[in-house]
Parts: C-alpha cells; sequence; structure tokens
C-alpha cells in the first residue's frame, strides 16, 4: 500500500514515489506551507495591501480595498471591469474611468460622483393646470429635505409631488385669480422653511405647508419695486428685487427680509445663485456679474465680450470645474469664470435664450428655449470641458423656463411642450 503524503519541514525533499503514489500528494507543496495572504491576486493579478482588501482578477492591479477585474486598475475602493480604471471609491466597466465615486461603462469618463447620462421622466399633473397665460412657463423649482418637489408655474399656481411620486397635485386654498402684485415670481426651501415669492411680497411657512393659508407675508415691497427670484442654500435664503434698472439684495434675517445691498451694480437683475464658499452671484443685462462675498463685500467682476454682441444673462452656477453664466441676445448665450472675469463664448444662434444653467456634481447643464417652438432646436445643453454642446438624443421636446440641481445624480428642468403647449416638469436621475 503506498505511504499517505504527509507534512514534511522546511527544505526536506519531497519523494518523487509518494507524489506519483496519491492524489493526495497535490496537496503536498515542495516548499513550506505559509498562511495565506489576506490580499490575493488571482490569474496574474497585483493584490496591494494600502490599508489592506484588495482583491484584483485576471491581470487586473488593486490598491486600498479596490477590487480589478480583467486588466482593469482600482484605488481607494473603486471598482475596476474589462481593463477600466476607477479612483476613490469609482466603478468603471468596458475601459472607463471613474473618479470620485462616479460611475463610467463602456468607455466613458465620470467625476465627482457622476453617474454616466440621466433618463428623464416626465411628471404629471392633476388636475390639469387651467389658467390662461401667453406661454405656460415654470417659473420655480424647489424640494424640501422630505424629497417633496414644489413647482410654480406662470398661472401663478402651485403644485406639489410627494417623495417618490410623479404626480403633481395643487397647493390647497391658493387664490384662483392673481394680481399684478400677487403673481408668483419664484420658489426657495431650507431645511425648515418654504418661501413663494409674489411681485409685490414674499411668503413663508414652517411645517408641512400643505395649503396657501398656512403661510404668512414675511416682506412685501413697494411702489414700483417687485421681486424677480430668489434663490437658497442650506439656511440662508435671498431675493433679488428690481425698481427701474436697479438691482437689490434682501437677506432672509429673524423672520423678515433686509435689504442688505441697495444697489449691486447690476441693470434689471434676473438671477442669483449662492456659491458653496457663501458667495452670491446675481446676474441681469449689465456686462458684469455682482458677487457679494461671505465676509459681505461686494465685487463686480466683468464679462468679457470680445467681438459679441450685448447679451442678458439670465442664471448662473459655479461648480468644481469653475463657473458658468448663460443668457440670451442674438442666439443663446455662454460664458465661462476664469480668475475673476468671465469669457463670453461665442453665441449660438440655434435658439433663443438659455435660462438656467445646473452644475450636477462635477457636469454642468443648461436649458433654453426658442421663440419657433421647432422640435429640431436644441434646447438642453452639456459642458464638456471647452464649449457646450447639444444633448443628443434631447430629453424631450420643451422649451427650458427654470432648473433644479438636487445632487450630482438628480436634476429638474420645467417649461412648456413644444408639442402641446402644456407646461412640463421633467425629472432627470442616472
Amino acid at each position: 500500500m503506498p505511504a499517505p503524503c504527509r507534512w514534511r519541514p522546511p527544505g526536506a525533499p519531497c519523494s518523487a514515489d509518494r507524489v506519483r503514489a496519491s492524489l493526495l500528494c497535490l496537496l503536498c507543496a515542495c516548499g513550506a506551507l505559509t498562511p495565506p495572504s489576506s490580499d490575493a491576486g488571482t490569474g496574474g493579478g497585483t493584490a496591494s495591501t494600502g490599508g489592506g482588501g484588495g482583491t484584483s482578477t485576471g491581470g487586473g492591479t488593486s490598491t486600498g480595498g479596490g477590487t480589478a477585474t480583467g486588466g482593469g486598475t482600482a484605488t481607494g475602493g473603486g471598482t475596476a471591469t474589462g481593463g477600466g480604471t476607477a479612483t476613490g471609491g469609482g466603478t468603471a466597466t468596458g475601459g472607463g474611468t471613474a473618479t470620485g465615486g462616479g460611475t463610467a461603462t463602456g468607455g466613458g469618463t465620470a467625476t465627482g460622483g457622476g453617474t454616466g447620462e440621466f433618463t428623464f421622466s416626465r411628471l404629471t399633473f392633476s388636475p390639469v393646470p387651467s389658467g390662461v397665460v401667453n406661454s405656460p412657463d415654470v417659473v420655480g423649482l424647489a424640494r424640501r429635505t422630505n424629497g417633496e418637489l414644489w413647482v410654480a408655474l406662470a398661472d401663478s399656481s402651485i403644485y406639489l409631488a410627494a417623495s417618490g411620486s410623479q404626480t403633481l397635485r395643487p397647493l390647497a386654498n391658493l387664490p384662483s385669480i392673481p394680481t399684478t402684485r400677487t403673481q408668483v415670481t419664484g420658489l426657495a426651501v431650507t431645511p425648515t422653511e418654504v418661501f413663494i415669492s409674489k411681485a409685490g411680497s414674499v411668503h413663508h411657512c414652517t411645517g408641512t405647508c400643505a395649503s396657501h393659508n398656512d403661510f404668512t407675508v414675511a416682506t412685501s415691497v413697494g411702489g414700483l419695486e417687485t421681486t424677480v427670484a430668489l434663490c437658497a442654500r442650506d439656511a440662508r435664503v435671498f431675493m433679488l428685487s428690481q425698481s427701474g434698472s436697479t438691482s437689490s439684495l434682501w437677506e432672509y434675517q429673524g423672520g423678515t427680509f433686509t435689504k442688505t445691498v441697495a444697489d449691486v451694480g447690476v441693470a434689471h437683475g434676473m438671477g442669483c445663485f449662492i456659491a458653496e464658499n457663501g458667495d452670491v452671484l446675481v446676474v441681469g443685462d449689465d456686462s458684469n456679474v455682482a458677487v457679494l462675498t461671505s465676509n459681505g463685500g461686494l465685487n463686480n467682476e466683468p464679462i468679457d465680450l470680445g467681438a459679441h454682441p450685448g447679451a442678458s444673462w439670465r442664471s448662473v452656477t459655479t461648480s468644481a470645474t469653475g463657473g458658468f453664466l448663460v443668457g440670451g441676445g442674438s442666439g443663446y448665450r455662454f460664458a465661462t469664470r476664469q480668475a475673476g472675469h468671465w469669457v463670453d463664448l461665442a453665441p449660438n444662434t440655434a435658439g433663443a435664450v438659455m435660462t438656467t444653467v445646473l452644475a450636477a456634481g462635477a457636469d454642468v447643464y443648461a436649458g433654453g428655449f426658442t421663440n419657433t417652438g421647432s422640435t429640431a432646436t436644441p434646447a438642453f445643453f452639456k459642458w464638456n470641458g471647452t464649449s457646450f454642446v447639444a444633448l443628443s438624443p434631447p430629453p424631450f421636446a420643451i422649451d427650458v423656463t427654470d432648473g433644479l440641481a438636487v445632487s450630482a445624480n438628480e436634476l429638474y428642468f420645467g417649461g412648456p411642450s413644444r408639442t402641446s403647449g402644456s407646461y412640463e416638469v421633467l425629472h432627470g436621475t442616472r
């Protein structure tokens, strides 16, 4: 009977006849038995501990807990498949590159939490808005921390959609016939309050805010002065107003709005935005952007138009990739921020006015409208690093009059349908 294969001390010869004698010897290596490594690489893979836990298969390289398959490279917890490269938790497939939690597929590149292109769906109004307006514009979009979406329409009606719902229902007890001073101009929310701006006042509510009766007046403007826009970030809220061509900035403090800057230096202010660093940016007809800094100073950053015609600027945003400005004048207008000033890009004559620009993570999207209503005219654009290019295919045939970025992976666009003339709200996720 052949002798069984047993463990042998390191350096002792391995008996060939015993190996041939029994398949049990497959469990016996000619070197010393050692504990397995905590980080294992298979099929030619390399695993570097870097904090431990890396796994690689089929030639992949993994560092700091990442998982790499089929030649991929993963760092800092990323997952890479089929040659992709993932860093900082990203997921890359089919050669894609993902950074900062992004997901890229089929050779794509995602940065800062983005996960490829958005998929859009339509929200449903129930009942359908019946107010008579020249154009069914969406004039305000805001979402509360509980996931409830608020939508303000050109006929001054306000609709709400519960968290996770695709159905918009009207706010109860809203006055049915607005006057020139009660026309709704915008919406804003903080973690605890909802704000509705009307032409002559701003109303606010704390709590569920299920009825217009729950709102009280936070401030009123008199004479020829009108509210134009609201902007909010976290607990801070600002209101932009106009009196003639003079634009003023108001800040919400202690239950009311106080005029912080009587004249921001931008004629006919159109929009405001609170940057992550606390700066408040205001845009309008002038060739400059007003910046109320977080320490209370007021700067005016010029817009270099070059040889391009004048423009009316409607929306501004900042992101990890820079600052962006959109508007209209001889076509769609775009500008980018560069070292304390803005550089106007060549007008895109395909449409009339860009109305909104949004930062979704490191990606920047813009929307606008054309006076022709042609379904062939692009309304949605994305920054590609050097210019804004039309999304192809476009999400839906609408003119964009307002937008809202909730996160790197969720945004909204609203405006009139180009085919039916009805109000539209699009919800984008990725």
